[in-house]
């Protein structure tokens, strides 16, 4: 059940990682350039905010895996969930993190602006759960 340790401390911590995954995308409004917070998000993301998003994903497995049934892996907010963090994942890895090792920031910023939708969409399948009763 949703009440026992073991779910609550995978919760947790699926909502941690979310929100480190997530940092950059409110650091990055920060006044500074590439000497101020974006150059030091392009030196942590490889290192902090992409480990992050992928534990997101893993431990959010472990929390449908430690939910006694009450949440399934054929559950359509399930299904679609993995393939936003599926997409998420490409996005920031081949947009953000490349674009920001080759100093583009058209790509930088269009990889962002892809995770911001996504991000939107992924708390809109968290939130609501369609397709579960």
């Amino acid at each position: 059940m949703v009440q026992d340790t073991g779910f609550r401390i995978f919760f947790y911590l699926h909502i941690l990682s979310v929100v480190v995954a997530f940092a950059p995308a409110v650091v990055s409004l920060l006044p500074g350039g590439r000497e101020g917070a974006l150059g030091l998000l392009e030196r942590a993301g490889r290192q902090v905010y992409a480990p992050a998003l992928v534990l997101a994903g893993l431990f959010g497995i472990l929390c449908i895996v430690t939910s006694d049934d009450l949440f399934q892996f054929s559950d359509t907010w399930v299904s679609l969930s993995f393939i936003v963090w599926i997409a998420m994942n490409g996005v920031f890895h081949a947009m953000v993190l490349v674009g920001q090792r080759d100093g583009d920031t058209a790509k930088v910023n269009n990889g962002q602006a892809i995770m911001t939708v996504l991000l939107l969409v992924m708390l809109y399948l968290m939130i609501w759960k369609p397709g579960w009763p």
